[in-house]
């Protein structure tokens, strides 16, 4: 034929030609002209030693591959920074490159992106550190190194690892029966009480996380004293739903009984206790607990805030994390949700933030985003609703879209003119951080116009098209004889509403941060026995933990940045118990920056999607993007 030329770029390109050409599947006349040909030494035929020793809970590695008969070796760091970065080649000097065929970047994946590097630079040998809970990747690679050495015995480790089954007979509850699906995690939790530090359990909201932990309390009881710390607004619920599903246990509610003596606790005993109390009274828990609960753990998602701190000081043998959102805006939190409960199984935050969260929550992740699902796979559970409930109720979601009338209009649009004044003037002086402040906090009053402007100036005597909007629909439910949840992050627009539908002659329940935990019991009680036709709370204080299964209809009066946050809410109607098909409203001011955070839910699903179902990425917002916000009706005009 006529014949074709080229060239390659880069190491990996003109080592894989020349392995075709020596190969030549197609029998055809090759001809290149090139200086010293490298030579490449596939990983069968060269010398691998691994060496293992251990630390307390970490193993110590060193290996080394090299040619056979040669002195220059690969350090195991090397190899494993090639594998991180997807390359087949690795330099060894002398114009040797080592090949690693897709077989051994496939066995030695896990370890590469569980392994932890020494942090001291310049030292030269320093082994690579690997968690003992990555043992399974330590076995996994041991069949590709021949020689082996150290003060581990990987036969033991080998046959731990290896025998590592599902409980055969997953504990029972008491009264009541367990769902196939929570047997499973039942056994999955017990499964890795008897080698690992502890579990994140996360379940979709309103699948049973409280009745699968009961379960696991049951079986642990003859351990001794457990401790389940919760959000304040649900600590009761645990003292409750314990006493319902596993009432051999001795349950002892902290926030109304501090005086316990908890050092004479013993075996069957269950202290309940808010994060609050934890911070404040540290010194009260101070003992050994061999069962420690963390619910709504996403409360902890602030490794540096004293709340994480107090929970990190206290002495447990095995801890259980639940948390229907382990991560909702970003990977850090999900970083120190799994630190608290597995410390140091993804490394340090500084490593993490390079190896993962930057890669993840940037444009180049697929490789980072499937080690970190492998690396949690087995430490953290997550079924959805769609997937194990087949029989629950349909949920309808609706955006209820309302105009605002002139004057709220003209209040809006002058606000917003004014804060895009202010910010298209850039100062220097300014950091990119405190910008970003600045523009929420403005964001937040905007927010709180198209909700009512009463909200933001007390002078404002007219009426809000939202309320409006809600009155009418919650009357409508009314005659239906339908109850409803109502949801707001403002308590001031939650108390206006809830004036403004007792003056229609509705029965309002209503709740936020300031009522009282022994309060918000009877408040639950009455609304669940019928005392209330709608049920007006704070969706920071009620969001969660709450079983509110009478409502058939949510309200959200005000989009919140984080879909979880109103998913959380959603599930207080929409979970096991309810036997009517759920409709969630949002009531929406059109043309407003509320619509724009709609289209930032679907970014932040994403991200949650990404890292616990593996499925896409997202990237965090940049003031720009916030400046966007501010924009919106301008964008929405077409202006």
């Amino acid at each position: 034929t006529g014949g074709a030329t080229g060239t390659t770029v880069g190491l990996e390109a003109t080592l894989a030609l020349l392995d075709f050409a020596d190969a030549n599947p197609l029998e055809i006349r090759i001809e290149m002209r090139s200086g010293m040909r490298p030579t490449t030494v596939k990983w069968e035929r060269a010398e691998a030693q691994l060496s293992v020793d251990r630390s307390q809970q970490w193993f110590a590695l060193r290996a080394s591959v090299g040619a056979a008969g040669s002195r220059t070796k690969v350090p195991l760091g090397d190899i494993l920074q090639a594998i991180r970065d997807a390359q087949r080649y690795v330099p060894m000097g002398d114009s040797r490159y080592l090949e690693l065929t897709s077989e051994v970047r496939e066995a030695l994946l896990p370890m590469a992106f569980a392994a932890v590097e020494d942090d001291e630079p310049g030292e030269e040998g320093a082994p690579i550190r690997l968690h003992e809970g990555f043992g399974s990747a330590l076995v996994a690679a041991r069949a590709y190194f021949g020689a082996l050495e150290g003060g581990v015995d990987l036969d033991a480790i080998e046959a731990r690892f290896g025998k590592r089954k599902r409980v055969r007979t997953p504990a029972k509850i008491e009264r009541g029966e367990l769902r196939d699906y929570q047997r499973d995690g039942v056994g999955w939790m017990q499964s890795l009480a008897t080698w690992a530090p502890g579990c994140v359990l996360a379940d979709d909201m309103g699948l049973g996380k409280t009745v699968q932990t009961a379960a696991v309390l049951l079986a642990r009881k003859k351990l001794g004293p457990a401790l389940v710390v919760a959000p304040a607004s649900v600590s009761f619920n645990w003292k409750a739903e314990l006493s319902r599903f596993a009432p051999s246990l001795r349950v002892h509610w902290f926030n109304e009984d501090r005086e316990l003596a908890i050092p004479e606790l013993g075996a069957g005993d269950v202290v309940v206790v808010s994060y609050g109390l934890v911070q404040k009274r540290a010194k009260s828990f101070a003992r050994q607990w061999p069962t420690l609960v963390l619910d709504e753990v996403q409360y902890l998602k602030n490794h540096l805030a004293k709340r994480s701190t107090a929970i990190r000081d206290l002495s447990r043998d095995f801890t259980i994390a639940l948390s229907g959102t382990p991560m909702e805006n970003h990977l850090g939190e999900l970083w120190s949700v799994v630190n608290l409960v597995f410390p140091g199984l993804l490394g340090s935050e500084p490593s993490f933030r390079a190896r993962f969260r930057q890669t993840i929550e940037g444009h180049d992740s697929a490789p980072s985003l499937g080690a970190l699902n492998l690396l949690l796979r087995p430490f953290l559970l997550r079924r959805t609703r769609a997937e194990v409930l087949a029989e629950l109720p349909p949920r309808q979601d609706i955006v209820e879209y309302v105009d605002l009338d002139a004057e709220e209009t003209r209040r809006y649009e002058n606000f917003r003119h004014a804060c895009e004044m202010q910010f298209s003037k850039k100062d220097r002086r300014v950091t990119s951080a405190q910008q970003k402040i600045q523009i929420l906090a403005a964001l937040t009053r905007l927010r709180q116009l198209a909700c009512h402007p009463g909200l933001v100036d007390a002078s404002f005597t007219g009426e809000s098209s939202k309320l409006k909007r809600l009155r009418t629909l919650c009357l409508e439910l009314r005659d239906q004889r339908a109850a409803a949840l109502i949801f707001s992050q403002f308590t001031t627009l939650l108390g206006r509403a809830r004036i403004d539908l007792e003056h229609a002659g509705l029965r309002v329940g209503y709740l936020d941060g300031a009522t009282p935990l022994g309060e918000r019991r009877r408040l639950v009680d009455a609304f669940q026995a019928g005392a209330f036709d709608v049920f007006c709370i704070s969706l920071t204080a009620g969001g969660t933990g709450l079983n509110l299964t009478r409502a058939s209809y949510v309200v959200h009066l005000d989009p919140w940045w984080n879909p979880a946050v109103e998913e959380q809410a959603n599930a207080r109607a929409h979970r096991m118990g309810q036997d009517r098909a759920v409709t969630a409203y949002r009531i929406v001011a059109r043309g407003t920056i509320e619509e724009g955070i709609l289209s930032l839910h679907a970014r932040k699903r994403d991200l949650v999607a990404s890292v616990l179902d593996g499925k896409s990425t997202t990237t965090p917002l940049a003031p720009e993007e916030l400046l966007d916000l501010l924009r919106f009706r301008e964008t929405l005009d077409g202006t």
